[in-house]
């Protein structure tokens, strides 16, 4: 396991623990976890639709130069991930990523985790 890198330990509607950190929507990165905060990502807020953008992952991913990308469409699957975003990610060196409901990202995470990848993580917590 990646000892610099928590794992996700407990999950539901509207909340996520990574290690002992608690958040309503999560950034995970090989350098820690912090609040995703919709509102304040380049200056335009996110919506479910469009969803998450490539100007997004290059605010919140691409700097901690991860190999592999879990993106988290919510519990719904309510929240679109641009099509382009897989894509994108490879050209900027990503070896692996999975768009995923929340549970199955969360899953997909902790596996990576634990087989020692160096993974980053967008997580939503609700629909």
């Amino acid at each position: 396991m990646n000892l610099n890198m928590s794992l996700v330990t407990d999950s539901k509607w509207g909340s996520i623990t990574v290690g002992q950190a608690t958040f309503r929507d999560v950034v995970i990165t090989p350098d820690g976890s912090r609040q995703w905060n919709w509102g304040h990502i380049c200056g335009d807020p996110m919506h479910h639709n469009p969803g998450i953008r490539t100007k997004d992952l290059d605010t919140l991913i691409i700097p901690c130069k991860p190999d592999a990308v879990v993106l988290s469409r919510g519990r719904d699957l309510v929240l679109q991930v641009n099509p382009i975003c897989e894509t994108y990610l490879k050209g900027k060196g990503v070896k692996q990523v999975y768009i995923l409901e929340t549970s199955q990202a969360i899953s997909r995470y902790n596996e990576l985790v634990k087989n020692g990848v160096r993974v980053a993580a967008l997580i939503h917590t609700t629909c």
